[in-house]
């Protein structure tokens, strides 16, 4: 078969960094990888706004590409991709974006649905959303009906995609994923038993002072309830002095978004400057770091449509204390503690669990590990080679 994927994800400022942009990368490295295995049976297409391959064995069509505003790019792709689809004689067309969904009466469309996060929390959102985007969001949700089956990444997200849209359960298909950081399963990077490996200067470490930290990795918006995890961070740190907590994110340094500057006054309020550090974004083989050293994950998001920190931490071997809600147990089991993400003596509690009790958070790093060993690339690799054939 001829496979068209949608690879511009990797190329937008506003994603490439982000959960759909790094989730692509992976997912086209491990089909790459896997039609290798079966030697070659398929021919892939990625169409970018640019010439950049993702692996060897790429061949890129690059679609014309509006720059700026770049959210106008669906004007042109609803012109280009259905041409790019017939032209190549594609067989089936991987839409791994909710905006990039195609009308072909010649190609098989799979859309690939992450979640329904605009639409659950259209009135906290929308507002931020200009005129055009609001539009097209509506016109996208319409369109998923385009597609012949739909992907998605958990059970959670099947329910509302069904529910919001209207599009049959039955050819909606939920495949997990893997960590998106390379190599979290095995240890490297020299971060070996025994080994002292220097972090950058967070916390003292420039002095050659060492803090206990609880780490956070993700997004800044509404829904991460960030400004409930501070809050329950400075109470905790009354008693633990020494404790600090690390936020690690594209966005923290963007001061300008109201939800981001809303952070900083709550950590000045409180008085937390001391005990509160920002990185921005950090690279792979840094994260991994983190995520080790740290004493856990904290996770009080009230949605996700899977949760990609919560299986980076259980791969790294870093307890995870996640608030119940959403497909986040989906994902994390039984392997760590939850809290009610709206009582903050709950999460409270959950940290002095697993910051005084030792025996608990082996307990808790042992069964994460053997938990993350269910979710791989390799395995979403074939499910999806799978309902390629059923197209």
């Amino acid at each position: 078969m001829i496979i068209g994927i949608d690879a511009t994800p990797l190329d937008r400022p506003s994603t490439r960094r982000r959960g759909i942009g790094v989730y692509s990368r992976r997912l086209i490295e491990a089909l790459s990888l896997k039609n290798e295995n079966l030697g070659h049976p398929h021919r892939f297409l990625l169409t970018r706004l640019n010439g950049t391959t993702v692996t060897e064995r790429d061949q890129v069509i690059v679609l014309p590409a509006i720059r700026k505003p770049s959210r106008f790019q669906w004007l042109l792709d609803r012109w280009t991709v259905p041409r790019f689809l017939k032209r190549c004689r594609v067989d089936v067309f991987h839409a791994t974006d909710f905006f990039s969904v195609p009308e072909s009466e010649t190609t098989k469309v799979l859309a690939h649905v992450h979640d329904m996060i605009p639409f659950v929390f259209w009135n906290q959102y929308s507002s931020q959303f200009p005129f055009d985007m609001r539009w097209l969001l509506r016109r996208a949700r319409q369109r998923v009906h385009y597609a012949q089956r739909i992907i998605t990444d958990s059970l959670h997200s099947k329910q509302d995609i069904a529910e919001l849209t209207g599009y049959p359960e039955q050819r909606i298909h939920v495949v997990y994923f893997g960590p998106a950081v390379a190599s979290l399963l095995s240890k490297s990077d020299g971060d070996q038993a025994g080994e002292d490996v220097p972090l950058p200067p967070y916390f003292g470490h420039q002095q050659g002072e060492s803090y206990p930290y609880f780490l956070y990795v993700g997004g800044t918006d509404f829904r991460k309830n960030l400004p409930f995890l501070i809050r329950a961070f400075s109470a905790f740190s009354e008693k633990h002095s020494e404790v600090r907590l690390l936020l690690v994110g594209e966005t923290f340094f963007m001061r300008k978004l109201a939800e981001v500057d809303e952070i900083y006054k709550e950590i000045e309020r409180l008085g937390l400057h001391n005990r509160v550090q920002m990185t921005g974004y950090v690279n792979e083989k840094l994260l991994r770091l983190l995520y080790r050293r740290s004493r856990a994950l904290l996770f009080p998001s009230f949605y996700e449509g899977f949760g990609l920190p919560v299986l980076e931490a259980m791969a790294a071997g870093t307890p995870v204390l996640a608030a119940r809600a959403s497909s986040v147990p989906e994902i994390l089991g039984d392997t760590g503690l939850y809290f009610d993400p709206h009582k903050e003596d709950s999460l409270i509690a959950a940290m002095e669990q697993i910051y005084a009790n030792d025996r608990l958070r082996s307990d808790c790093i042992e069964r994460a590990r053997r938990r993350a060993q269910l979710f791989s690339w390799e395995k979403a690799a074939e499910q999806i080679f799978k309902i390629y054939g059923e197209l």
